[in-house]
């Protein structure tokens, strides 16, 4: 697995942990299963000399490929939809 790509998995669950330490969710995700979600990230840059501002909108995909009694093995995909430079 690709580092950028352990990051993100380490992140969503991260969230997911988050998410169910507030709320009682519970998915019964089988293989083959396909998960799709789309976000918009928007990034500033303000300093003395540079001033920026940048928005980009991804769509990704998570595929749930096998599964096992206390874990489950998950494919990530992420496409970059746009990306803008605003300012």
């Amino acid at each position: 697995m690709k580092m950028k790509h352990a990051g993100f998995a380490l992140a969503l669950l991260v969230l997911t942990y988050a998410a169910n330490a507030q709320a009682s969710w519970r998915y019964d995700l089988h293989p083959g299963d396909h998960l799709v979600y789309r976000y918009t990230l928007q990034r500033k840059i303000h300093s003395d000399d540079i001033q920026s501002q940048v928005e980009a909108s991804f769509t990704t995909h998570v595929l749930v490929a096998g599964d096992a009694a206390t874990h489950l093995v998950l494919g990530f995909q992420r496409n970059r939809q746009s990306a803008a430079l605003t300012q």
